[in-house]
């Protein structure tokens, strides 16, 4: 599914992304909304194109392959699927605290290759630049000229503060279900998400809005939501 990320000014700034087609910069910052928290994501140029281009007549594959010259992400071949890895990944974004771990392995795992089996999905992939097991030189396509330290060590707390929840009225930070709620009908029903993905928006929604949350807040959240949104599609068809 598709996850919220972040985009540094100094993202438009990088030669090295200058090097590139306007439209495959904004492909390698689309690749960032559909890689796990690794910076992994299978590579399927045509499935791609559907959830990043919808509306323009574009070559992925060939972006794909720009990108992977310009030593912006590794193409690669592992548990019989084609695997894209964007190496900086980790170093410029901080992925929610409760999305789930990669399922997809690293370039450098056992049994990872960079050459290429031919594309399943309708289009050629072209042969890996590097050696088996081998990174690019891992260039910084988006560099932050006066990097603090702290700032991913201290991430995490900093951006989501009220996320840690007191269901028993020992404090404060109690999931509001009626907002919740309200948030979820005007933002994420609209969007028409396949069903398993609207809970995961839904926390990343609230964590966003420093909202507080729990599974079950969540759950009941969005079934108030769904109910809302039928009665007031029952109300518009009212004569």
């Amino acid at each position: 599914m598709a996850r919220i990320r972040s985009l540094k000014p100094d993202f438009f700034l990088s030669e090295q992304l200058a090097g590139v087609a306007f439209e495959w910069r904004l492909l390698f910052a689309g690749l960032w909304t559909q890689a796990d928290r690794e910076g992994r994501l299978v590579d399927r140029p045509m499935r791609l194109k559907a959830q990043l281009f919808p509306y323009d007549a574009l070559d992925l594959d060939a972006g794909l392959r720009a990108l992977e010259t310009a030593g912006l992400i590794v193409r690669y071949h592992a548990d019989n699927r084609a695997i894209i890895a964007i190496p900086t990944f980790d170093r410029h974004q901080q992925p929610h605290l409760h999305e789930p771990p990669s399922r997809l392995p690293a370039p450098d795992e056992n049994g990872a290759s960079t050459v290429h089996a031919p594309d399943t999905h309708g289009a050629s992939t072209s042969a890996g630049r590097y050696a088996h097991g081998a990174r690019p030189s891992d260039p910084d396509p988006d560099p932050d000229p006066d990097p603090d330290p702290a700032d991913r060590k201290n991430a995490p707390a900093s951006r989501h503060p009220s996320r840690k929840l007191h269901r028993n009225g020992s404090g404060t930070d109690k999931p509001q279900v009626p907002v919740l709620a309200a948030l979820v009908l005007r933002e994420i029903l609209p969007l028409g998400l396949p069903g398993p993905d609207v809970p995961e928006a839904a926390k990343e929604l609230a964590a966003r809005r420093h909202l507080p949350y729990d599974s079950r807040s969540i759950t009941n959240a969005i079934a108030s939501a769904q109910a809302q949104a039928k009665k007031q599609g029952s109300l518009a068809r009212s004569p």
